[in-house]
């Protein structure tokens, strides 16, 4: 059987350990595992290389739209990449607008998409004026809710 890309001959480290073997990956998911040979569409030689899974960082601030100064969307997800990060999980609270309602949340995803380099998902903000927008939020896509119980870091992320 052919993948799409094989990572041939590294060092992989699983939950029963390391070993020496060839991973194939078909549709951007590991199909096999072998210590015998792989024919894949794209071969990457990682001898004498560790072949890691992939990490999931659940709370970042990349502050886009409105606040990019601080830390923007393209950088803080490349750094994620380059430090091994798979997936990020952005937090509400610093964009302006916040992430509390569909709007906010399409504006968030509009600069996601457009400079994500890693796999992300969103959290929306659970704040003293938005009980009417949960349900809408949690039906457009977000994970999760974000709250305080007392004074957030931002003025436009209220607390209860």
């Amino acid at each position: 059987m052919g993948y799409d890309l094989v990572i041939a001959h590294g060092l992989l480290v699983t939950p029963d350990g390391a070993l020496k073997a060839n991973l194939g990956i078909t549709g951007g998911r590991i199909c096999a595992i072998a210590e015998d040979r792989l024919d894949g569409e794209e071969v990457i030689d990682a001898r004498d290389r560790v072949v890691l899974p992939g990490a999931v960082d659940l709370h970042v601030h990349f502050n886009e739209p409105g606040r990019a100064d601080w830390e923007g969307w393209g950088p803080g997800n490349r750094a994620a990449a380059a430090g091994g990060v798979t997936t990020v999980v952005e937090m509400p609270l610093n964009a302006i607008p916040p992430v509390t309602t569909v709007n906010a949340l399409l504006a968030k995803l509009e600069r996601a998409l457009g400079q994500s380099v890693v796999d992300f998902a969103l959290w929306g903000g659970l704040v003293s004026d938005n009980l009417d927008q949960l349900s809408d939020l949690a039906q457009a896509g977000v994970v999760g809710f974000k709250a305080f119980m007392s004074q957030s870091s931002t003025e436009e992320f209220t607390h209860g």
